[in-house]
């Protein structure tokens, strides 16, 4: 089996197990707009004071998710903007006061367009946050890595990045990515392979299943390994030439380490 295969069916695997979890309630799009409004609301009231936490991975785990959910701003206004324009074309729109509704709807998708940029940017902004966040975790391994829950905090959702790779993966095979991109490709692969491991396991599937992910994920961490060793490209000290990584569970914390050095820089 091909590790890009591999990457396929821990991505379906997990798409399967949380189909469930991900499909919206039976409610309209303006009812499930008005509660993430109400649900933003009871997050700010319940973070008023300074000392609700005195720990940084809850201002972590807080961040990734509003990292998360600027992610999804974009598409769902992009999709409002599409219904307004079918309406338009529709002539299916009349205006209060008397003024033309061609001219107000195309003003109206003017600015929905301004929001796409600007929640884009709001997403991209808050990743590094979290990845900064992430450091501040104390708890390591014994390779002196953070632990999966601060190494990938921040990292997109699993779906998300497992259909990224896939699609990075199509372009590796028509010869389309650069060096650093075949690089980020590898390490991203990996750490979707590793996440995909951990998740099964904290789930309980079955033994046979989470064997055969965690193999997986071993070799998109030694495909890695093998090419930071050849390129000089890994991060950090100690670097992949060292033997530090070739000890029992090197290859998981190698993945850990260099995916969060990459998160930050």
């Amino acid at each position: 089996m091909s590790k890009d295969s591999t990457v396929v069916e821990a991505a379906s695997s997990v798409r399967e197990d949380g189909e469930e979890l991900r499909r919206p309630p039976d409610r309209t799009p303006a009812e499930l707009a008005a509660a993430a409004v109400e649900e933003l609301r009871a997050l700010a009231r319940r973070t008023e004071r300074a000392d609700w936490t005195t720990r940084p991975d809850d201002l972590r785990d807080v961040v990734a998710s509003l990292q998360q959910l600027a992610g999804h701003l974009p598409q769902a206004l992009a999709q409002v903007a599409t219904a307004l324009d079918r309406l338009d074309t529709q002539e299916l729109i009349l205006t209060t006061d008397g003024t033309d509704p061609v001219t107000q709807a195309a003003r109206v998708l003017a600015v929905l367009q301004r929001a796409q940029i600007q929640a884009t940017t709001l997403r991209d902004v808050l990743g590094p946050a979290a990845a900064i966040l992430a450091t501040m975790a104390p708890a390591e391994d014994e390779f002196g890595v953070p632990a999966p829950p601060a190494a990938y905090g921040g990292a997109p959702d699993l779906l998300d990045e497992a259909e990224l790779v896939t699609a990075e993966a199509g372009r590796l095979l028509a010869g389309d990515l650069s060096p650093a991109e075949e690089r980020e490709l590898l390490l991203r692969k990996a750490a979707l392979a590793d996440r995909t491991a951990l998740a099964a396991a904290d789930r309980g599937e079955a033994a046979e299943l989470t064997e055969r992910l965690a193999q997986g994920a071993a070799r998109d961490a030694f495909a890695l390994l093998q090419h930071d060793r050849r390129a000089g490209t890994s991060q950090g000290e100690p670097g992949a030439d060292s033997p530090h990584w070739d000890a029992s569970g090197g290859l998981a914390a190698y993945v850990r380490a260099q995916y969060l050095a990459w998160r930050i820089t």
